[in-house]
């Protein structure tokens, strides 16, 4: 059998390696200095294809996306570019920041003297250059007006239900009011802004219960702001299905869709799916709809009978991102 080859000095015998002449382990020591450089230079050359290929990769992925239009991908079509588009150098700024001469200024507008609770006049005691006692009336005084919020602390009622005792059978009977009772324990002002504050800002129901009683004073939970919501969602359905019924009817409606942050508060999302905020636009009545998905279905349920008018006629115009799945 044939004995294994040393791949190294350590691999050598001492009794060999001190029988070798110094000239053979000079040439030895060299060549396997050589073989190491040697190894070290491939290792790099590997490493830089695996970069290349890399690069390769990534260049390759930039160029389809330069390619994408709002035909081919998700890209809305105001970001699309024309052929032959470059885009404007940025130009350097060759006048200062901030109003330029000659500019005429713009003040804040005053509020009418009927809105103001005080007025109170300044007038100068003595001439700027001499020093002179001054007196009289200026018809043109220089007006400057101080807006600020009052402290609001939030009117509170109380109602207490008494109950009295029947002098001819002993039964007692309380004073009873369904609405009062049973009720949210809250006005409608309060209702208001935690509709508002929750819909139109997008607040969560930790923000608003902060902001109510930071501004305000309200002490509330957020199970009262889920129900309050509620209550406010109900009290407009009749108003909703009356814009969506007129956008229904109109002989141009547009429409679009954009993703959409949705939880599960009202139960229909218990897969904590992706929401897709719908509007259907008509130049007097916007209608916003938030469904689970984009799909042509969709869009077919909120046109309702009209959806035939986007495929064979030109009474309908839809623009949406990307074509319907």
């Amino acid at each position: 059998m044939d004995e294994k080859q040393p791949s190294s000095i350590a691999d050598i015998s001492p009794e060999d390696w001190a029988a070798t002449p110094e000239s053979v382990k000079r040439l030895v020591r060299n060549l396997m200095g050589q073989i190491e450089r040697l190894a070290e230079l491939v290792s790099r050359v590997e490493t830089l294809e695996r970069q290349q290929e890399a690069l390769k990769a990534e260049n390759q992925l930039l160029k389809e996306q330069v390619k994408q239009t709002s035909k081919n991908s998700s890209k809305p079509p105001s970001q699309d570019m024309s052929k032959g588009f470059k885009a404007k150098p940025k130009e350097t700024a060759k006048r200062k920041p901030g109003a330029q001469p000659g500019h005429e200024g713009h003040e804040r507008r005053l509020y009418p003297i009927e809105q103001c609770q005080s007025v109170e006049n300044h007038y100068p005691e003595r001439c700027i250059e001499c020093g002179a006692r001054l007196t009289g009336e200026d018809a043109q005084a220089h007006r400057k007006q101080i807006v600020e919020i009052p402290p609001i602390k939030p009117p509170v009622s109380e109602h207490r239900f008494h109950c009295r005792q029947c002098e001819q059978c002993g039964a007692l009977t309380r004073s009873w009011d369904d609405a009062i009772i049973n009720g949210s324990g809250y006005g409608e002002r309060v209702a208001a802004h935690v509709a508002v504050l929750s819909g139109q800002y997008r607040q969560s129901h930790q923000m608003v219960q902060a902001l109510l009683h930071d501004l305000f004073g309200v002490q509330i939970s957020t199970g009262s702001i889920h129900r309050l919501r509620q209550e406010s969602s109900q009290a407009v359905v009749d108003a909703v299905q009356a814009a969506y019924e007129y956008v229904q009817a109109q002989g141009n409606v547009n429409m679009d869709e954009t993703s959409f942050a949705q939880g599960n508060g009202d139960g229909n999302n218990p897969n904590h799916r992706k929401g897709w905020l719908w509007v259907m636009v008509t130049p007097l009545v916007s209608y916003f709809a938030v469904r689970l998905s984009r799909s042509q279905s969709v869009c077919q349920n909120l046109l309702g009978t009209m959806f035939a008018g986007i495929v064979n006629s030109d009474r309908y115009s839809a623009y949406n991102e990307v074509p319907l799945e």
